[in-house]
Parts: structure tokens; C-alpha cells; sequence
């Protein structure tokens, strides 16, 4: 039990979705290490500065990683020997060859800049009426139009409505969603996210508008609809057509192939589009600026803290970010 307990903690060491990564970066290195011919016997392949170096240049040649993912992957190597208190070259000593050597492969690539376009709400309201018309199972339809409306109107990161490992402790589960008893709006409890590392859990609330993307109106057609196919509580909130909790990966591929149909370059777009295209068309429909920040929960400038956000305000400004 007491191990099931440090596990845990090891877990909460870091967010859920770096945790995952830090798991692939070290699962990249102990397969490296295993096509060197190397044989372990311990838990752990063995490490060094050296061998280091030569996995950053396989991850740079022949997997055509990026810096940034082959840095996050040494974080990833080095939290997990840090977990088994197993001496390594972090601990021992200056590293300085290893950091010549990723920032070697940082110039070698240069600044690469990815262009995310925002999906606004012009887009989202298209991308609607693709779905009423019937894209894909009716199902989906219903499902897809309530996650599209809810990602942008409570500026959702792609991983707070999508997962790879469900967890009733961290992802959105059915209860997650609340209506107000005459229905004008609903309450979001996200139980953890980017800027709640301590998983207090955050409250969004969402009111009902006169639109084809009302976010209150599309999750109660779709949470009705999952009600008659049966579904507990802690069942995820959205699910794939298999059953499972909604994966990044199926989400983007349907969001993609919407793109595409509407006459948009899918390849433009991700997951985090929809917070971007809220932003966006807040700020074009005269949103200020503190209201965009309390919006999307953003804490890059202290001021907003002094600011008493009522929910009439709320309700105008997602009211306005509708508007065409």
C-alpha cells in the first residue's frame, strides 16, 4: 500500500500530460539503448553523459525530433532515474557537453514557428451546420457540436476535454457539467488544468444564448442523449464511439476532416484552436482585455485578481463573442 501511496505522489510530482511524456521520453531512451545491444540487468538501462549525447543525435537524425521534444525527453529520462534514486549524470556532476549538444541541435534547426489559426466563431458556427447536416454518426454529430461549443465559449485547452489514460480524479467526468434549474446556464468543474497544479478544481460558467452555438443548449441535447444510452456519473464526459473517454488524437482527426469539408487547410488547425479563436473573437467584438484574461483563466498579469467579474458581464461578452 505504502508504495501505491510514493507512486501516486510520483505521479502528482508534475501534471498529468507531462507525466505521459516524461514516460515516452523514457521509453525512447530504454529503446535506444536496446538497439545499441546493450544488455541490463537492473530495472534501469544504464546512462551516462555519453550515452546521452548519442541519444540526443538518434532522436536529431533519425527520429527528426524537434528541441523541444527531445529536451522534454531528457526531462523525462532524468525525472524517471531521479524516482529510483539510481545515481546518474544529473547527480553527479556538470553537464556541460550534453547542453552544448542540444543547443547545437537547436541552432541546427533554427526558431520553427507553428502556425495555429484560430477557429472563430464564424468557423465554429459552420463547422455546426456541417454537423446538423449529418457528417458522421448521429451519435458523434451530437457529441462533436457539444465539445466544439464548449471548448470555445469556456476557452478549453485541448487536453481538459480530451485524454489518453482516463481518470475520474483529473478528467471531465459526466457530473462535470451542472444546469441551472430553469436551464439559462451551466456550471463546468474542471478538477485540474494548466494554471491549478494543486487541483482545487475550477468553476466556468457558461449561459444560455439564442444561437445555433449555444454551449448550454448543445450539452444538454448531448448529455439527454447520453442519458437514454445509459451513463454513470464518473463515466467520462465525452466519449469516442468505442466507449472510451475521447482521445486527442480521434478528436483532432474529426475536427480535421470538419476543416477540410468547410473548405479550410486542416493542417492550419489543432486542438487549440478553439481557445485562440475565443480570444480572437472576443477581442473583435470589443471584449476587454481583462475579460478576455478572466475568460480564459489566463494569470500572466496580476491585475485581474483585483477585479470583481459579475455574471451578468459574463453572460454579455459570451453573448457577444457569438455574434457574427
Amino acid at each position: 500500500m505504502a508504495d501505491n501511496e510514493l507512486d501516486n505522489l510520483w505521479a502528482s510530482a508534475v501534471s498529468h500530460r507531462t507525466y505521459e511524456v516524461y514516460q515516452a521520453g523514457f521509453k525512447a531512451y530504454a529503446l535506444f539503448i536496446a538497439t545499441c545491444s546493450s544488455i541490463w540487468s537492473s530495472s534501469l538501462p544504464p546512462i551516462s553523459e555519453e550515452l546521452l549525447l548519442r541519444f540526443v543525435a538518434h532522436c536529431h537524425k533519425h527520429q527528426n525530433l524537434r528541441y523541444a521534444t527531445i529536451k522534454t525527453y531528457l526531462c523525462g529520462v532524468r525525472f524517471m532515474y531521479l524516482k529510483a534514486g539510481v545515481p546518474n549524470p544529473w547527480t553527479l556532476g556538470n553537464l556541460t557537453r550534453l547542453h552544448t549538444i542540444v543547443g547545437a541541435v537547436k541552432r541546427q534547426q533554427g526558431c520553427a514557428v507553428y502556425v495555429r489559426l484560430p477557429i472563430t466563431s464564424s468557423i465554429l458556427t459552420k463547422l455546426c451546420h456541417l454537423l446538423d447536416q449529418g457528417v458522421f454518426t448521429s451519435s458523434l454529430n451530437i457529441m462533436l457540436k457539444a465539445v466544439c461549443c464548449l471548448a470555445f465559449f469556456a476557452f478549453l485547452r485541448c487536453g481538459e476535454f480530451t485524454c489518453d489514460r482516463f481518470s475520474p480524479h483529473v478528467n471531465l467526468c459526466f457530473n462535470s457539467v451542472v444546469f441551472a434549474s430553469d436551464l439559462s446556464s451551466l456550471i463546468l468543474t474542471l478538477q485540474s488544468s494548466k494554471t491549478d497544479p494543486f487541483r482545487k478544481g475550477v468553476n466556468i460558467v457558461l449561459h444560455r444564448m439564442n444561437t445555433a452555438i449555444c454551449p448550454v443548449h448543445n450539452m444538454l441535447t448531448y448529455m439527454y442523449h447520453r442519458k437514454q444510452s445509459g451513463t454513470s456519473p464518473h463515466d467520462p464526459l465525452f466519449v469516442s464511439p468505442s466507449g472510451s473517454a475521447l482521445s486527442r488524437k480521434f478528436f483532432i482527426q474529426c475536427l480535421k476532416t470538419l476543416l477540410s469539408m468547410a473548405g479550410y487547410d486542416d493542417k492550419a488547425y489543432n486542438g487549440h484552436s478553439f481557445r485562440i479563436g475565443a480570444a480572437t473573437s472576443a477581442a473583435s467584438k470589443g471584449v476587454p482585455d481583462h475579460m478576455i484574461q478572466t475568460l480564459g483563466r489566463w494569470t500572466s498579469t496580476c491585475y485581474t485578481r483585483y477585479i470583481r467579474t459579475s455574471q451578468v458581464s459574463i453572460r454579455e461578452a459570451q453573448i457577444a463573442m457569438a455574434q457574427k
